[in-house]
């Protein structure tokens, strides 16, 4: 039997999607989202992350990437960010700020200094290594891009590859209150007023 130390990881940041595509795309994933034990029990592995029976370790990566959408991504030229700087948010934390430990950071070495605050630009790097596949909650796909990548790109991704239909109405909405925040059932019912306010003065 295996199991996934996930609960210390479940908090207000990371959802049930999140952590779970991270145990099977993420080689540098923190501990926490690992699967950690021996994989021999295969049809349980198969079980828990809803794999065809008797696929076991080697379904893994199939599993998170689907085939359909491999070879279309290899042509692309997509880049995402990696963090080199081991900066925690405090002196004593044992996780930098990317929530990964020193040891999982590339190139690791002491010329930061501990009180420097993140900047993409300096304590980041691109790194080329593809990361595409289906969420293993609700089957959507997700990409990992740098946050520079050309906008024409993305366009592709979402319609071309994932064949996403072209959005009739956009949305942006910005807030005067930067630490106001609605609470329960009062988020989810003030979005979906605003959008079927929006769509009827859409239509209109």
């Amino acid at each position: 039997m295996f199991f996934i130390g996930y609960a210390h990881g479940w908090c207000a940041k990371f959802t049930d999607a999140y952590a779970l595509n991270r145990v099977l795309t993420d080689v540098h994933s923190l501990a926490q989202f690992r699967v950690l034990g021996p994989l021999s029990n295969f049809a349980e592995f198969d079980r828990v992350f809803n794999c065809t029976p008797g696929q076991g370790n080697s379904r893994v990566k199939k599993c998170a990437n689907p085939a359909q959408y491999d070879f279309a991504f290899q042509s692309l030229p997509i880049n995402r960010r990696r963090c080199i700087a081991f900066l925690p948010d405090n002196p004593n934390d044992k996780l930098c700020h990317c929530n990964r430990t020193k040891d999982e950071h590339l190139n690791t070495n002491d010329q930061w200094q501990s009180n420097e605050k993140c900047c993409a630009d300096i304590h980041t790097t691109k790194d080329s290594t593809k990361e595409q596949g289906l969420s293993l909650i609700n089957g959507a796909p997700y990409v990992r891009c740098d946050i520079q990548t050309d906008p024409s790109i993305v366009e592709t991704i979402l319609l071309d590859i994932w064949r996403i239909p072209r959005p009739s109405l956009l949305m942006q909405v910005t807030g005067g209150h930067k630490y106001f925040k609605l609470r329960g059932k009062m988020e989810v019912n003030f979005l979906d007023d605003f959008v079927k306010t929006k769509f009827k003065t859409h239509k209109n």
